[in-house]
Protein backbone atom coordinates (compact mmCIF):
# COMPACT_ATOMS: atom_id res chain seq x y z
CA UNK A 1 0.00 0.00 0.00
CA UNK A 2 1.76 3.43 -1.11
CA UNK A 3 1.26 6.20 1.41
CA UNK A 4 0.52 10.12 0.52
CA UNK A 5 2.02 12.93 2.69
CA UNK A 6 -1.24 13.66 4.07
CA UNK A 7 -3.19 13.08 8.01
CA UNK A 8 -2.48 9.45 7.01
CA UNK A 9 0.83 9.78 6.95
CA UNK A 10 1.23 12.22 9.65
CA UNK A 11 0.12 9.52 11.99
CA UNK A 12 2.07 6.66 10.54
CA UNK A 13 5.13 8.64 11.58
CA UNK A 14 6.39 8.01 15.67
CA UNK A 15 7.75 10.54 16.92
CA UNK A 16 9.11 10.64 20.93
CA UNK A 17 11.13 13.02 23.17
CA UNK A 18 13.41 11.28 25.34
CA UNK A 19 15.22 14.99 26.14
CA UNK A 20 14.24 17.91 27.32
CA UNK A 21 14.97 20.96 25.76
CA UNK A 22 18.04 23.84 27.15
CA UNK A 23 15.79 25.94 29.50
CA UNK A 24 16.75 28.57 27.72
CA UNK A 25 13.87 27.90 25.05
CA UNK A 26 10.95 29.25 25.66
CA UNK A 27 7.53 27.60 24.99
CA UNK A 28 7.12 28.55 21.73
CA UNK A 29 10.25 27.82 20.43
CA UNK A 30 10.12 24.22 22.12
CA UNK A 31 6.78 23.85 20.08
CA UNK A 32 8.38 24.89 16.97
CA UNK A 33 11.37 23.02 17.06
CA UNK A 34 9.36 19.58 18.29
CA UNK A 35 7.11 20.21 15.36
CA UNK A 36 9.69 20.81 12.64
CA UNK A 37 11.30 17.53 14.20
CA UNK A 38 7.93 15.87 13.37
CA UNK A 39 7.61 17.35 10.01
CA UNK A 40 11.16 17.28 8.85
CA UNK A 41 10.76 13.14 9.21
CA UNK A 42 6.96 12.97 7.91
CA UNK A 43 8.98 14.24 4.77
CA UNK A 44 11.80 12.19 4.98
CA UNK A 45 9.34 8.92 5.52
CA UNK A 46 7.57 10.20 1.94
CA UNK A 47 10.85 9.98 0.39
CA UNK A 48 10.44 6.34 -0.13
CA UNK A 49 7.31 6.28 -2.23
CA UNK A 50 7.08 7.97 -5.91
CA UNK A 51 3.65 9.11 -4.97
CA UNK A 52 5.18 11.94 -3.26
CA UNK A 53 7.96 14.10 -5.01
CA UNK A 54 9.83 16.03 -1.74
CA UNK A 55 9.81 19.85 -2.51
CA UNK A 56 9.67 23.33 -0.40
CA UNK A 57 5.97 22.94 -1.23
CA UNK A 58 5.75 20.12 0.72
CA UNK A 59 6.57 22.15 3.87
CA UNK A 60 4.02 23.96 5.94
CA UNK A 61 6.41 27.52 6.02
CA UNK A 62 9.03 27.27 3.62
CA UNK A 63 10.81 29.97 5.85
CA UNK A 64 11.68 27.06 8.76
CA UNK A 65 13.66 24.72 6.45
CA UNK A 66 16.78 25.99 4.87
CA UNK A 67 16.97 25.54 1.36
CA UNK A 68 20.28 23.33 1.31
CA UNK A 69 18.05 20.73 3.98
CA UNK A 70 15.26 20.86 0.57
CA UNK A 71 18.06 20.28 -2.06
CA UNK A 72 19.69 17.67 0.34
CA UNK A 73 16.28 15.86 0.70
CA UNK A 74 15.10 16.32 -3.28
CA UNK A 75 18.25 14.65 -4.41
CA UNK A 76 18.47 11.82 -1.77
CA UNK A 77 14.31 10.91 -3.01
CA UNK A 78 15.78 10.90 -6.86
CA UNK A 79 18.41 8.56 -5.91
CA UNK A 80 16.20 5.82 -3.79
CA UNK A 81 14.18 6.27 -6.95
CA UNK A 82 17.03 5.62 -9.21
CA UNK A 83 18.24 2.94 -7.02
CA UNK A 84 14.71 0.66 -7.45
CA UNK A 85 15.49 0.61 -11.16
CA UNK A 86 18.99 -0.77 -10.48
CA UNK A 87 17.90 -3.15 -8.08
CA UNK A 88 14.14 -4.27 -10.06
CA UNK A 89 12.80 -3.29 -6.88
CA UNK A 90 9.78 -0.77 -5.66
CA UNK A 91 9.28 0.73 -2.44
CA UNK A 92 5.86 0.12 -1.08
CA UNK A 93 5.92 2.20 2.05
CA UNK A 94 7.64 3.13 5.03
CA UNK A 95 6.85 3.65 9.00
CA UNK A 96 9.47 5.70 10.65
CA UNK A 97 9.92 5.96 14.52
CA UNK A 98 12.22 9.18 15.26
CA UNK A 99 13.31 9.20 18.22
CA UNK A 100 14.90 12.37 20.67
CA UNK A 101 17.95 11.33 22.13
CA UNK A 102 19.34 14.73 23.83
CA UNK A 103 19.43 18.75 22.97
CA UNK A 104 22.63 20.27 23.21
CA UNK A 105 22.99 24.20 23.43
CA UNK A 106 25.75 26.47 21.81
CA UNK A 107 26.01 30.11 22.01
CA UNK A 108 24.06 30.30 18.23
CA UNK A 109 21.73 27.10 18.07
CA UNK A 110 20.39 24.37 19.78
CA UNK A 111 20.88 20.91 18.56
CA UNK A 112 18.66 18.03 18.19
CA UNK A 113 20.54 14.59 18.35
CA UNK A 114 17.36 12.63 17.18
CA UNK A 115 17.56 8.65 15.91
CA UNK A 116 15.15 7.68 12.55
CA UNK A 117 14.28 4.12 12.66
CA UNK A 118 12.22 3.11 9.15
CA UNK A 119 11.12 0.32 8.02
CA UNK A 120 10.66 -0.54 4.37
CA UNK A 121 7.71 -2.87 2.66
CA UNK A 122 9.27 -3.80 -0.67
CA UNK A 123 8.85 -5.82 -3.68
CA UNK A 124 11.42 -7.39 -5.87
CA UNK A 125 11.57 -9.79 -8.69
CA UNK A 126 7.61 -9.98 -7.95
CA UNK A 127 8.31 -10.90 -4.25
CA UNK A 128 7.74 -9.25 -1.12
CA UNK A 129 9.35 -8.51 1.71
CA UNK A 130 10.58 -5.80 4.90
CA UNK A 131 13.54 -4.65 5.33
CA UNK A 132 14.63 -1.78 8.21
CA UNK A 133 17.74 1.22 8.17
CA UNK A 134 18.60 3.37 11.10
CA UNK A 135 19.72 6.95 11.36
CA UNK A 136 21.73 9.03 13.64
CA UNK A 137 20.86 12.63 13.10
CA UNK A 138 22.39 15.85 14.31
CA UNK A 139 19.61 18.84 13.45
CA UNK A 140 21.06 22.38 14.19
CA UNK A 141 18.22 25.14 14.77
CA UNK A 142 18.53 28.58 14.87
CA UNK A 143 16.07 31.68 15.67
CA UNK A 144 16.87 33.74 12.39
CA UNK A 145 14.47 37.17 12.00
CA UNK A 146 12.31 35.56 14.40
CA UNK A 147 11.67 32.41 13.09
CA UNK A 148 13.20 29.21 14.24
CA UNK A 149 14.94 27.35 11.61
CA UNK A 150 16.02 23.90 10.90
CA UNK A 151 19.37 24.95 8.84
CA UNK A 152 21.66 21.96 9.28
CA UNK A 153 21.33 18.22 9.34
CA UNK A 154 24.30 16.02 9.92
CA UNK A 155 23.91 12.30 8.66
CA UNK A 156 25.65 9.58 7.76
CA UNK A 157 23.97 7.68 4.69
CA UNK A 158 26.44 6.30 2.90
CA UNK A 159 25.01 5.55 -0.64
CA UNK A 160 22.81 8.66 -0.14
CA UNK A 161 24.74 11.34 1.45
CA UNK A 162 28.49 11.36 2.99
CA UNK A 163 28.77 12.01 6.48
CA UNK A 164 29.54 15.69 7.72
CA UNK A 165 30.88 14.37 11.33
CA UNK A 166 34.03 15.33 11.87
CA UNK A 167 34.46 12.46 14.46
CA UNK A 168 33.83 10.11 11.75
CA UNK A 169 38.07 9.13 11.31
CA UNK A 170 38.83 5.68 12.27
CA UNK A 171 40.92 4.84 15.41
CA UNK A 172 43.71 3.00 14.02
CA UNK A 173 45.64 0.85 16.56
CA UNK A 174 49.15 -0.47 15.71
CA UNK A 175 48.80 -3.99 15.16
CA UNK A 176 51.63 -6.72 13.20
CA UNK A 177 50.76 -7.58 9.87
CA UNK A 178 53.62 -9.78 8.54
CA UNK A 179 52.75 -12.77 6.93
CA UNK A 180 48.74 -12.13 6.06
CA UNK A 181 49.38 -12.19 2.39
CA UNK A 182 46.28 -12.15 -0.11
CA UNK A 183 46.10 -11.77 -3.71
CA UNK A 184 43.09 -10.19 -4.22
CA UNK A 185 43.30 -11.12 -8.26
CA UNK A 186 42.92 -14.52 -8.04
CA UNK A 187 41.69 -14.96 -4.54
CA UNK A 188 44.79 -17.31 -3.44
CA UNK A 189 45.43 -16.67 -0.08
CA UNK A 190 47.41 -18.45 2.74
CA UNK A 191 44.96 -20.23 5.23
CA UNK A 192 46.30 -20.28 9.00
CA UNK A 193 43.26 -22.29 10.33
CA UNK A 194 40.17 -23.99 9.30
CA UNK A 195 36.02 -22.49 9.33
CA UNK A 196 35.09 -25.77 10.13
CA UNK A 197 32.63 -25.29 13.19
CA UNK A 198 31.43 -22.08 12.07
CA UNK A 199 28.60 -21.88 13.35
CA UNK A 200 26.07 -20.07 10.63
CA UNK A 201 22.89 -20.23 12.93
CA UNK A 202 24.35 -18.53 15.45
CA UNK A 203 26.27 -15.68 13.34
CA UNK A 204 22.33 -14.83 12.15
CA UNK A 205 20.98 -15.33 15.39
CA UNK A 206 23.55 -12.89 17.02
CA UNK A 207 22.95 -10.40 14.09
CA UNK A 208 19.32 -10.68 14.50
CA UNK A 209 19.57 -9.95 17.95
CA UNK A 210 22.27 -6.63 18.02
CA UNK A 211 20.90 -4.50 14.97
CA UNK A 212 17.83 -2.04 15.99
CA UNK A 213 16.68 0.09 17.94
CA UNK A 214 13.17 0.30 18.79
CA UNK A 215 10.27 1.70 21.38
CA UNK A 216 9.00 -0.41 24.32
CA UNK A 217 6.41 1.07 26.40
CA UNK A 218 8.02 4.65 27.37
CA UNK A 219 11.07 3.38 26.68
CA UNK A 220 13.83 3.81 23.69
CA UNK A 221 15.81 0.30 23.49
CA UNK A 222 19.10 0.83 21.94
CA UNK A 223 19.60 -3.07 20.74
CA UNK A 224 23.51 -2.96 20.41
CA UNK A 225 25.40 -5.32 22.89
CA UNK A 226 26.28 -3.54 25.73
CA UNK A 227 28.99 -5.18 26.50
CA UNK A 228 31.09 -4.15 23.99
CA UNK A 229 32.13 -0.47 23.31
CA UNK A 230 29.91 1.24 20.77
CA UNK A 231 32.57 2.92 18.46
CA UNK A 232 29.81 5.02 16.51
CA UNK A 233 31.59 8.65 17.19
CA UNK A 234 35.00 6.98 17.15
CA UNK A 235 34.85 5.96 13.56
CA UNK A 236 31.91 3.85 13.02
CA UNK A 237 30.08 0.68 15.01
CA UNK A 238 30.03 -1.71 11.45
CA UNK A 239 33.70 -3.97 11.93
CA UNK A 240 32.80 -3.96 15.53
CA UNK A 241 29.65 -5.40 15.09
CA UNK A 242 30.69 -7.76 12.38
CA UNK A 243 33.67 -9.15 14.57
CA UNK A 244 31.04 -9.73 17.09
CA UNK A 245 28.66 -11.51 14.95
CA UNK A 246 31.55 -13.90 13.81
CA UNK A 247 33.05 -14.56 16.86
CA UNK A 248 29.50 -15.51 18.10
CA UNK A 249 29.86 -18.23 15.05
CA UNK A 250 32.42 -19.87 16.79
CA UNK A 251 35.21 -17.97 14.98
CA UNK A 252 38.65 -17.98 17.56
CA UNK A 253 39.84 -15.22 18.29
CA UNK A 254 43.77 -14.77 18.06
CA UNK A 255 46.36 -11.87 19.07
CA UNK A 256 46.08 -9.78 15.55
CA UNK A 257 41.55 -10.17 15.76
CA UNK A 258 39.97 -9.76 19.71
CA UNK A 259 38.00 -8.44 21.63
CA UNK A 260 38.93 -9.13 25.33
CA UNK A 261 36.85 -8.12 28.26
CA UNK A 262 38.73 -6.74 30.97
CA UNK A 263 36.44 -6.44 34.40
CA UNK A 264 32.75 -4.60 34.53
CA UNK A 265 32.17 -2.34 32.30
CA UNK A 266 34.04 -1.51 29.01
CA UNK A 267 36.82 0.65 29.91
CA UNK A 268 38.96 -1.36 30.14
CA UNK A 269 38.22 -3.44 27.30
CA UNK A 270 40.99 -4.42 25.14
CA UNK A 271 40.31 -4.83 21.09
CA UNK A 272 43.03 -4.87 18.18
CA UNK A 273 42.42 -3.05 14.49
CA UNK A 274 41.12 -5.76 13.09
CA UNK A 275 38.04 -6.19 14.88
CA UNK A 276 36.97 -2.46 14.21
CA UNK A 277 38.70 -1.08 11.53
CA UNK A 278 36.92 -2.49 7.64
CA UNK A 279 40.23 -2.19 5.57
CA UNK A 280 42.06 -4.46 8.56
CA UNK A 281 38.92 -6.67 9.22
CA UNK A 282 38.62 -7.46 5.29
CA UNK A 283 42.56 -8.26 5.03
CA UNK A 284 42.52 -10.01 8.15
CA UNK A 285 39.97 -12.58 6.70
CA UNK A 286 41.11 -12.66 3.95
CA UNK A 287 43.39 -15.20 5.27
CA UNK A 288 40.46 -17.91 5.81
CA UNK A 289 38.80 -17.94 2.94
CA UNK A 290 38.42 -16.82 -0.57
CA UNK A 291 38.04 -13.55 -1.15
CA UNK A 292 35.73 -12.12 -4.35
CA UNK A 293 35.92 -8.37 -5.03
CA UNK A 294 32.77 -7.25 -7.58
CA UNK A 295 30.78 -10.38 -6.64
CA UNK A 296 27.10 -11.19 -7.85
CA UNK A 297 24.62 -12.54 -6.04
CA UNK A 298 25.66 -16.00 -5.78
CA UNK A 299 28.98 -15.00 -4.20
CA UNK A 300 26.80 -13.86 -1.18
CA UNK A 301 25.93 -16.45 1.78
CA UNK A 302 25.19 -16.16 5.13
CA UNK A 303 27.89 -16.13 7.96
CA UNK A 304 30.00 -14.19 5.31
CA UNK A 305 31.34 -10.94 5.45
CA UNK A 306 30.39 -8.05 2.73
CA UNK A 307 32.18 -4.93 2.30
CA UNK A 308 31.23 -1.80 0.78
CA UNK A 309 33.29 0.85 -0.80
CA UNK A 310 30.79 3.60 -1.23
CA UNK A 311 32.41 6.19 -3.54
CA UNK A 312 33.81 2.90 -5.48
CA UNK A 313 37.50 4.76 -5.41
CA UNK A 314 38.74 1.55 -4.04
CA UNK A 315 38.70 1.96 -0.11
CA UNK A 316 36.48 -0.20 1.81
CA UNK A 317 34.98 2.35 4.05
CA UNK A 318 31.25 -0.15 5.92
CA UNK A 319 30.93 -3.54 6.96
CA UNK A 320 27.76 -5.63 7.12
CA UNK A 321 27.18 -9.33 7.58
CA UNK A 322 25.19 -11.54 5.29
CA UNK A 323 22.21 -12.71 7.33
CA UNK A 324 20.04 -15.43 4.66
CA UNK A 325 17.87 -14.40 1.56
CA UNK A 326 14.72 -11.58 1.29
CA UNK A 327 11.47 -13.49 -0.31
CA UNK A 328 13.04 -12.92 -3.92
CA UNK A 329 16.26 -14.94 -3.04
CA UNK A 330 18.32 -12.48 -3.21
CA UNK A 331 20.51 -11.86 -0.03
CA UNK A 332 20.30 -9.63 2.40
CA UNK A 333 22.59 -8.12 5.61
CA UNK A 334 22.57 -6.66 9.33
CA UNK A 335 24.83 -3.45 9.71
CA UNK A 336 25.52 -1.07 12.61
CA UNK A 337 26.13 2.76 11.50
CA UNK A 338 23.97 2.57 8.96
CA UNK A 339 22.37 0.61 11.29
CA UNK A 340 20.56 -2.34 9.00
CA UNK A 341 18.23 -5.52 9.08
CA UNK A 342 17.52 -7.48 6.41
CA UNK A 343 18.89 -4.86 4.35
CA UNK A 344 19.23 -5.55 0.45
CA UNK A 345 23.07 -6.92 0.23
CA UNK A 346 23.56 -4.22 -2.75
CA UNK A 347 21.73 -1.58 -2.15
CA UNK A 348 23.70 1.27 -2.64
CA UNK A 349 24.48 3.48 -5.45
CA UNK A 350 25.33 2.37 -8.59
CA UNK A 351 28.99 3.94 -8.26
CA UNK A 352 29.57 1.86 -4.91
CA UNK A 353 31.98 -0.94 -4.77
CA UNK A 354 31.64 -4.75 -2.70
CA UNK A 355 33.81 -7.17 -1.70
CA UNK A 356 33.10 -10.64 0.05
CA UNK A 357 35.20 -12.98 2.19
CA UNK A 358 33.96 -16.34 1.57
CA UNK A 359 34.11 -17.94 5.42
CA UNK A 360 31.37 -20.42 4.40
CA UNK A 361 30.81 -21.01 0.44
CA UNK A 362 29.86 -24.57 0.40
CA UNK A 363 26.74 -25.94 2.12
CA UNK A 364 24.84 -29.10 2.19
CA UNK A 365 21.78 -28.95 0.04
CA UNK A 366 18.74 -29.73 1.71
CA UNK A 367 17.30 -32.90 0.81
CA UNK A 368 13.63 -30.55 0.04
CA UNK A 369 12.83 -27.09 0.32
CA UNK A 370 12.71 -25.91 4.10
CA UNK A 371 9.24 -25.28 5.42
CA UNK A 372 8.92 -21.23 5.21
CA UNK A 373 5.29 -19.70 6.83
CA UNK A 374 3.55 -17.17 5.63
CA UNK A 375 4.25 -13.87 6.53
CA UNK A 376 2.15 -11.21 6.54
CA UNK A 377 3.73 -7.37 5.60
CA UNK A 378 0.85 -5.53 5.25
CA UNK A 379 -1.14 -4.19 7.33
CA UNK A 380 0.98 -5.52 9.94
CA UNK A 381 0.81 -3.05 13.07
CA UNK A 382 0.31 1.23 13.06
CA UNK A 383 -1.80 1.40 9.73
CA UNK A 384 -4.70 3.59 9.54
CA UNK A 385 -7.34 2.53 7.26
CA UNK A 386 -10.82 4.09 6.37
CA UNK A 387 -13.68 2.42 6.45
CA UNK A 388 -15.56 1.83 2.84
CA UNK A 389 -12.50 2.31 1.17
CA UNK A 390 -10.21 -0.26 -1.17
CA UNK A 391 -7.37 -1.36 0.74
CA UNK A 392 -4.01 -4.23 -0.41
CA UNK A 393 -3.66 -6.62 1.96
CA UNK A 394 0.31 -8.10 1.54
CA UNK A 395 2.03 -10.83 2.65
CA UNK A 396 4.79 -13.48 1.62
CA UNK A 397 3.33 -16.47 0.22
CA UNK A 398 6.03 -19.01 2.22
CA UNK A 399 6.98 -21.98 0.76
CA UNK A 400 3.03 -23.64 1.05
CA UNK A 401 1.24 -23.32 -2.37
CA UNK A 402 -2.68 -23.65 -2.56
CA UNK A 403 -4.96 -21.03 -1.50
CA UNK A 404 -5.21 -19.37 1.89
CA UNK A 405 -8.11 -17.39 4.39
CA UNK A 406 -8.05 -14.33 5.21
CA UNK A 407 -9.82 -13.25 8.57
CA UNK A 408 -10.25 -9.65 10.35
CA UNK A 409 -10.70 -9.30 13.97
CA UNK A 410 -12.06 -5.90 15.25
CA UNK A 411 -11.28 -6.62 19.01
CA UNK A 412 -7.57 -7.44 19.08
CA UNK A 413 -7.89 -10.90 18.30
CA UNK A 414 -10.52 -11.91 20.53
CA UNK A 415 -13.06 -12.79 17.59
CA UNK A 416 -12.31 -13.10 13.67
CA UNK A 417 -14.68 -12.67 10.60
CA UNK A 418 -13.92 -14.15 7.39
CA UNK A 419 -13.13 -12.09 4.71
CA UNK A 420 -11.96 -14.27 2.17
CA UNK A 421 -12.50 -18.31 2.41
CA UNK A 422 -10.75 -19.81 -0.31
CA UNK A 423 -8.07 -17.10 -2.11
CA UNK A 424 -4.91 -17.50 -3.94
CA UNK A 425 -1.76 -17.78 -1.78
CA UNK A 426 -0.30 -14.79 -4.16
CA UNK A 427 0.89 -12.48 -1.46
CA UNK A 428 -1.53 -9.57 -2.15
CA UNK A 429 -5.45 -8.74 -2.08
CA UNK A 430 -7.27 -6.14 -3.04
CA UNK A 431 -9.93 -5.91 -0.21
CA UNK A 432 -12.87 -3.45 -0.37
CA UNK A 433 -13.68 -2.48 3.94
CA UNK A 434 -16.90 -1.82 3.50
CA UNK A 435 -19.16 -1.47 6.43
CA UNK A 436 -17.27 -3.15 8.88
CA UNK A 437 -17.59 -0.52 11.74
CA UNK A 438 -14.39 1.35 13.34
CA UNK A 439 -12.16 -0.02 15.70
CA UNK A 440 -8.54 0.97 17.32
CA UNK A 441 -7.95 -2.71 17.53
CA UNK A 442 -8.30 -4.03 14.16
CA UNK A 443 -5.82 -7.28 13.21
CA UNK A 444 -5.80 -9.64 10.07
CA UNK A 445 -5.03 -13.40 10.10
CA UNK A 446 -4.15 -15.67 6.77
CA UNK A 447 -3.61 -19.37 7.05
CA UNK A 448 -2.82 -21.68 4.51
CA UNK A 449 -5.72 -23.91 3.57
CA UNK A 450 -3.49 -26.45 2.57
CA UNK A 451 -1.44 -26.72 5.44
CA UNK A 452 -2.48 -24.80 8.83
CA UNK A 453 1.43 -24.37 9.86
CA UNK A 454 1.68 -21.39 7.48
CA UNK A 455 -0.26 -18.93 9.20
CA UNK A 456 0.27 -15.47 10.85
CA UNK A 457 -1.29 -12.51 12.20
CA UNK A 458 -0.53 -8.98 12.12
CA UNK A 459 2.17 -8.33 14.97
CA UNK A 460 -0.06 -5.56 16.37
CA UNK A 461 -3.36 -3.25 15.86
CA UNK A 462 -4.13 -1.05 13.19
CA UNK A 463 -6.95 0.94 13.52
CA UNK A 464 -10.07 1.26 10.68
CA UNK A 465 -11.46 4.93 10.80
CA UNK A 466 -14.65 6.51 9.89
CA UNK A 467 -14.43 7.72 6.52
CA UNK A 468 -16.54 11.07 7.43
CA UNK A 469 -13.72 12.21 9.99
Amino acid sequence: MRRSISLCLLLALSFTVFAALPVSANDDEKSKIESLINEYFQLRQASYTRGVPLTENNLKDTRTVSQRIVADEVTRQQKLHALEEELNMRHLDARTTAFVADYVETETEIIAIVYEWTFIDYEQNGCYDTMGIGIWHRLMFKNMGGHIVLHKDDYDEGYMRSSTYSEMEPVLIPVDWAGITIDEVSGQVYQTHSTAGYNVSAVVDYADRWVWHGYDGNNHVEYYNPAYINFNNSGGDCANYVSQCISAGGMPQDSTWHYYFNGPGTSDDDYTTAWIYVPSHRQYFGRFGRTINDPVAADIAPGNPVYINWSGDGSWNHATICVGYNAAGVPIVNCHNIDSWHRVWNYGSSSARYSTVQLVSEQEPDPEPPFVSLNIISPNGGEIWEAYSTQTILWNPGSVTGNVRIELSMNRGASWQTIASNTPNSGYYSWYVGAVGTSNYAMIRITSLIDSRSTDTSSTVFRISDANR
